[in-house]
């Protein structure tokens, strides 16, 4: 099931967050621009926090990768597995 939370400084919006089932939390900026794939949703709301304080993470970038390049390997699994006779 996917769920949205909101992420909030008092009462100014500073994100959101779209949990993406097994694959894990996307976080979004109040203004929508996707900030990145996480593998929770404290993770998501974490990166949120430190780019409202004016700080940049690496750390969402290379977790978005590694978490992209595990579900392009578990399906590429899943269908190699499915056309075996």
């Amino acid at each position: 099931m996917k769920t949205l939370s909101y992420v909030h400084d008092g009462r100014e919006c500073i994100g959101f967050i779209l949990s993406r089932g097994c694959v894990g939390a996307e976080a979004f900026t109040a203004d929508e621009r996707s900030v990145g794939l996480f593998k929770d949703d404290q993770d998501a709301a974490r990166e949120l926090w430190r780019r409202a304080r004016g700080q940049t993470s690496k750390l969402a970038v290379d977790e978005f990768r590694e978490l992209r390049d595990e579900t392009v390997a578990e399906r590429a699994a899943r269908g190699a597995e499915g056309s075996r006779p």
